[in-house]
């Protein structure tokens, strides 16, 4: 999607233009996955067996399927329209692998996300996850516990990108950066 005005950026500086290596993207309907919220996890298993043998070790491939899975799970899950496209775009460049995941926000959850975004990049996420978890038993409709764990349990850098267009108003770009090398060294 082209961009329109100004860009509200939340999160880690990822690089998402330069130097790749190779790109994978994958347009769909979140109507699609109602259908069948299989497709999700049939996507992110393909996504981590083409691109898993890149990286060593077996739980190289659990976390770029996770990771994957959950972005489209998220994407398809707050979309403002089932018949507006998501699209998936996959990186790899050296010992790291992107992961975008764009859909069309509705208005009356713009807010709510950009707070949860900011929550995110900004406070103790063992604190954060406790307290989303308390409040997914009052409301399980509540969001971010997903991507508190992208963050905490795998280390994977998060940015959240928002913007608008000109036809479908207001988009979000989530980007996970997996860096394999960064992983072993923790190891």
């Amino acid at each position: 999607m082209q961009a329109s005005g100004k860009i509200l950026h939340i999160g880690d500086n990822i690089d998402f233009h330069n130097d790749i290596d190779n790109l994978f993207s994958v347009t769909f309907l979140p109507l699609d996955f109602f259908d069948s919220w299989e497709r999700g996890s049939l996507l992110s298993n393909f996504v981590a067996d083409y691109y898993g043998h890149n990286f060593p070790g077996p739980e190289a491939r659990n976390l770029i399927s996770t990771v994957v899975n959950e972005l489209i799970e998220n994407a398809v899950k707050f979309s403002r329209n089932n018949s507006m496209p998501v699209i998936i775009t996959i990186k790899k460049r050296k010992e790291e692998m992107l992961i975008q995941a764009d859909n069309c926000l509705p208005k009356h959850r713009q807010d709510a996300f950009v707070a949860v975004c900011r929550e995110i990049s900004e406070k103790d996420l063992d604190e954060l996850y406790v307290k989303r978890m308390h409040e997914n038993l009052k409301d399980p409709n509540s969001s971010g516990i997903g991507l508190i764990l992208i963050k905490k349990d795998y280390c994977a850098g998060l940015s959240f990108s928002f913007y608008t267009d000109d036809r479908h108003g207001t988009h979000v770009a989530v980007t996970a950066k997996l860096d394999f090398d960064d992983l072993r060294k923790q190891q």
